[in-house]
């Protein structure tokens, strides 16, 4: 068996019944070490209005820094 990841951001607005998809990441098995660790975290800096997701436990792990509003 093999396994692979998808991770979303989305964005909720007030009063918006629907999330929008911000940026989505996608992992094929290949790419993926150590699939029971693979794990995302999200750092939201109110300040500067950004966020950065990082994402473990693949071949080459990602940082990717995400500016608001869009």
């Amino acid at each position: 068996m093999t396994t692979g990841y998808e991770f979303f951001l989305l964005l909720r607005k007030a009063n918006v019944p629907r999330a929008t998809i911000v940026r989505q990441w996608t992992f094929q098995p290949d790419e993926v070490t150590k699939k029971d660790l693979v794990t995302a975290r999200l750092q939201y800096n109110a300040t500067t209005r950004t966020a950065k997701v990082t994402i473990t436990g693949l071949k080459t792990d990602v940082e990717d820094v995400i500016e608001f509003p869009l």
